[in-house]
């Protein structure tokens, strides 16, 4: 019976609290007209995301050049699907998105990288990233766990280093810091410094996700394959790599995702990503004032893509275990 009220007063405490939102969005949202229709109503002015949609998510793309995107997405997604759908080897995996990764870069060559805007610069940047900072990472936990000297380290120095500095910060010395220091009459384009500050990040989360699947692996595969006259890079690449990454796939996953959430730090050293799209379209005095709808709206396009993201993942997990 105390089970039976607790539950009617969860449900009677969430409609009080969900009923405002509900009439706000829903009932009382006007879906269709101008600024001078939403100002009649106390809903949501969803009439301002369809009028501003294209402008929120592709920025200052060329309108004449759209048909580039078609070519763009079909790349991306069926990419996105073949890596973590199919059960070819993780070498064949990576090497399908590092060309699909080039083929994108060649859809959007006619285009100028100052117009790469909003949802388009999200994307560029998140696969980007990820694919250099993928092998960068396994890299750095092979070196820490099995270099000497030097290398061992250089890489703990850069791991520890860079995983002890927000990833904030890391994009405001790429943004700002970094041309200080480069030689007069060098420049190099805002959007690669951003891309290495996100590699730099990914990269040492990775490592140390990797470092905790090479642990895994016992001394007693490497005792053996010393007896079988193996040599080192042979051991590693098929017997220590396979047992210690496969393993670890879905926390990449998990970071992979995060990435892709803070890509919205982009738009705070002044690239065009979904918030600074958004902030243009806001200065359109006809539609000004309607922050909320359209934070709403960008809400909405970073939990599907990481709903996509977390639901593909949760399926390589699945296929994990029965493997």
């Amino acid at each position: 019976m105390s089970k039976l009220f607790l539950n009617f007063f969860l449900l009677a405490v969430m409609i009080f609290i969900l009923k405002g939102p509900f009439e706000w969005l829903v009932l009382n949202s006007v879906w269709s007209g101008s600024s001078s229709d939403c100002q009649m109503h106390t809903g949501a002015c969803l009439a301002f995301v369809r009028d501003k949609m294209d402008l929120i998510l592709w920025g200052t793309f060329p309108g004449d050049k759209r048909i580039l995107l078609c070519g763009y997405f079909l790349s991306f997604f069926a990419s996105l699907f073949f890596f973590f759908q199919s059960r070819r080897k993780i070498e064949v995996k990576f090497g399908v998105l590092l060309f699909s990764f080039v083929l994108e870069s060649f859809f959007l060559w006619p285009v100028s990288i100052s117009k790469w805007n909003g949802l388009l610069l999200v994307l560029y940047v998140f696969k980007g990233s990820y694919l250099v900072a993928f092998p960068l990472g396994l890299f750095l936990a092979v070196v820490r766990r099995y270099g000497k000297g030097f290398w061992r380290m250089g890489s703990i120095g850069l791991i520890e280093f860079v995983r002890g500095m927000p990833l904030i910060g890391l994009l405001f010395m790429a943004s700002v810091m970094l041309p200080l220091f480069l030689p007069v009459g060098w420049e190099i384009p805002k959007i690669i410094r951003l891309f290495g500050a996100y590699i730099l990040f990914v990269s040492a989360t990775l490592a140390e996700i990797f470092r905790g699947g090479l642990e895994q692996v016992g001394k007693g595969q490497m005792d053996a394959a010393n007896s079988l006259g193996l040599r080192w890079p042979t051991t590693l690449m098929k017997i220590i790599l396979p047992q210690a990454v496969m393993p670890m796939m879905v926390p990449c996953v998990n970071v992979g995702i995060t990435l892709f959430k803070d890509t919205a730090l982009m738009g705070i050293v002044s690239m065009m990503d979904l918030t600074m799209t958004s902030k243009m379209a806001l200065k359109d005095l006809d539609w000004g004032g309607y922050v909320t709808e359209s934070y709403l709206f960008i809400t909405l396009v970073y939990f599907f893509f990481c709903f996509l993201l977390s639901y593909l993942g949760n399926c390589l997990r699945k296929r994990a275990v029965i493997h």
